[in-house]
């Protein structure tokens, strides 16, 4: 794929990091700063093992991985590669490695959308008969009160 930058994207790519870089849907963000990494990794300023992304969805996560091995190619030794992740896969893993030291079990779980479904259909079904509140028909319920737990 061959990208052209424009002028606001080359200055991105030429930036010095720390670097934030906000924009709208469709803008070539992706596209950007993956160049950007790219073109430090070639001229020897990264190293793969210093890449690290993050970014809200999996399919994001999974886009900027592609497009960044893609671009580096052969230009990194074999097993070194940059870290990609969600925010909350990052957060996950932090928890998992340093949550001992203040207190947090290593074996701990993302709470996933489908996840919490699960612990509120538990927590429905594991309550017995509800006298105050109408909840005849529960399963239909979940939807709406995972989002109003998320928020």
């Amino acid at each position: 794929m061959s990208f052209t930058p424009t002028p606001e994207q080359a200055a991105i790519i030429d930036a010095t990091p720390p670097l934030r870089v906000a924009a709208g849907a469709g803008t070539g963000k992706t596209a950007t700063v993956t160049e950007a990494i790219a073109s430090r990794v070639r001229n020897g300023r990264l190293g793969a093992d210093e890449i690290l992304g993050i970014t809200f969805t999996n399919k994001a996560a999974a886009e900027l991985s592609s497009r960044i091995r893609g671009l580096i190619g052969d230009t990194t030794p074999v097993g070194i590669e940059p870290d990609v992740h969600t925010y909350h896969g990052f957060a996950h893993g932090l928890l998992a490695e340093f949550g001992p030291l203040i207190g947090v079990e290593r074996r701990i779980e993302i709470i996933t959308p489908t996840f919490a479904q699960q612990l509120l259909i538990e927590a429905l079904d594991d309550a017995g008969p509800y006298t105050r509140l109408p909840l005849h028909h529960r399963r239909g319920l979940i939807p709406d009160l995972a989002r109003l737990s998320s928020q």
